[in-house]
């Protein structure tokens, strides 16, 4: 009822306000990560596929929504680059038991992926513009937002995109 007094749109289909819709096709990051990567996987390149797993991980790394029972950073990293946003290893039966505990770990302990639609959450994902890669050199956000933009996944994630937050360089 207070959807149609406040004048939301309803769809069409479902007969549900649109609000509604969208928080039942909320879903984990991670589980959204992973999704996007099984979907390119088969149309890239290995080196964009190595491009595309750092990028994902960088924003994983900014996702979480607690801390508690956390590995390592170095862990972390090392198991989403090169298991959990590779489709081929990701399933793996010979995954090493501290990888598979530290993707378990992630899988339960990322945000929804509408979360970046709060400007605080937004604002520190994109606030981490160097990360600690698994070489232990750093990378600087500012090639990835290239590649974000140069890719289309501003497309595919839901939410602001930094319009009106200050984000200088991402549309």
């Amino acid at each position: 009822m207070s959807a149609a007094r406040n004048g939301e749109a309803f769809d069409t289909a479902s007969g549900l306000p649109v609000s509604m819709r969208r928080a039942d096709r909320d879903m984990p990051w991670y589980e959204f990560a992973c999704a996007f990567v099984d979907m390119k996987w088969p149309h890239v390149a290995a080196t964009t596929r190595r491009t595309h797993a750092e990028a994902l991980m960088t924003v994983t790394m900014a996702m979480f929504a607690n801390m508690r029972g956390k590995a390592s950073d170095k862990l972390i990293r090392s198991a989403l680059v090169r298991w959990g946003f590779n489709t081929s290893r990701r399933n793996d039966q010979k995954i090493p038991a501290d990888v598979a505990a530290a993707l378990r770990w992630v899988e339960g302990h990322t945000r929804p992926i509408s979360a970046p639609a709060k400007p605080d959450i937004l604002r520190f994902v994109l606030d981490r513009r160097k990360v600690r890669l698994i070489e232990g050199s750093e990378l600087t956000l500012a090639p990835v937002h290239a590649k974000v933009r140069r890719d289309g996944y501003h497309r595919a994630v839901p939410g602001p995109t930094g319009r009106g937050l200050g984000v200088r360089g991402v549309s």
